[in-house]
């Protein structure tokens, strides 16, 4: 769903990149509280896992194109980030016990910087 728009809006106009960004960033936060909310539904804690992940693998992509409009020392910071947040995703796959609070403190932060 989100994949398609932000892909679209990243090929096109940077404050409507930013803003598909923004809306991809803030649906991630609402599946991984939604999970946080209900933790013994497997399904929701997959789903949020999931979206996350790709949430942020397309951000990493699009920073990665010679075309992003973002400083190179942001698009950097940005790119470690998202690194982080994958290897925290991947761990939580194997662990239930790993929770996606800190995943979330991280992508409201960056989502707020991204207004």
């Amino acid at each position: 769903m989100f994949n398609l728009a932000y892909a679209e809006a990243a090929e096109g106009d940077q404050g409507e990149a930013r803003s598909e960004e923004y809306q991809a960033m803030e649906y991630s936060i609402g599946v991984m509280e939604s999970s946080l909310r209900d933790p013994e539904n497997a399904g929701k804690r997959i789903k949020a896992i999931f979206d996350t992940a790709n949430v942020w693998t397309l951000l990493m992509e699009d920073l990665g194109q010679v075309d992003n409009a973002y400083p190179n020392e942001l698009k950097a910071g940005l790119i470690s980030i998202g690194i982080f947040i994958l290897k925290q995703l991947q761990a939580m796959r194997g662990d239930s016990s790993v929770s996606f609070a800190t995943i979330i403190d991280v992508t409201k932060t960056i989502k707020e910087g991204l207004k």
